[in-house]
């Protein structure tokens, strides 16, 4: 028992009771924690063409001419595949692509066809 008082008294004294200090954690917004990027997509064809936008294999978006896309989230930091298609065909309007987005970075991918 006499420790435990022992033990109370030298905390209390250290502590002084007004030096109550709460630790905070760095802030860090949800980009840099998930490692995300924001990421559209645009048409600049001269050509008339509207665009389907295949991010990692998944239709994203469909662009018509002078249009963006709405951004979407992506993975930063590793490389995706990126093709922009003639709306409803399987044909390539522009080269394919293996960009890289950068963490909490807005990024636009362009082709004109």
């Amino acid at each position: 028992m006499r420790y435990g008082l022992l033990v109370f008294i030298v905390v209390c004294a250290a502590c002084n009771g007004t030096n109550i200090v709460t630790p905070t954690l760095p802030t860090r917004t949800a980009c840099q924690m998930f490692s995300t990027a924001a990421v559209s997509f645009a048409n600049r064809t001269t050509t008339n063409t509207t665009y389907d936008v295949v991010w990692d294999d998944t239709r994203v978006a469909t662009v018509a001419p002078s249009q963006t896309s709405a951004p979407i989230t992506a993975v930063a930091g590793v490389a995706h595949t990126l093709s922009f298609r003639v709306t409803n065909t399987a044909s390539a309007a522009c080269t394919p692509s293996n960009p890289v987005p950068q963490a909490c970075a807005a990024q636009t991918y362009t082709c004109s066809f």
